[in-house]
């Protein structure tokens, strides 16, 4: 098996609300990214928040 770690950047308070858009678009993403976060944690997978 390939080792495999996730990287996550940018989601720092200040940056997520930024305006009314950015608001808008990590609310519609927020629950498919919270799945994927969940996903590969549960299967062995480091991630790293930047």
């Amino acid at each position: 098996m390939k080792k495999i770690a996730v990287l996550t950047n940018d989601l720092q308070y200040d940056l997520v609300e930024k305006n009314p858009e950015r608001v808008a678009a990590v609310d519609a993403f927020k629950e498919r990214f919270v799945s994927f976060m969940s996903n590969m944690r549960e299967m062995g997978h480091m991630t790293v928040h930047l």
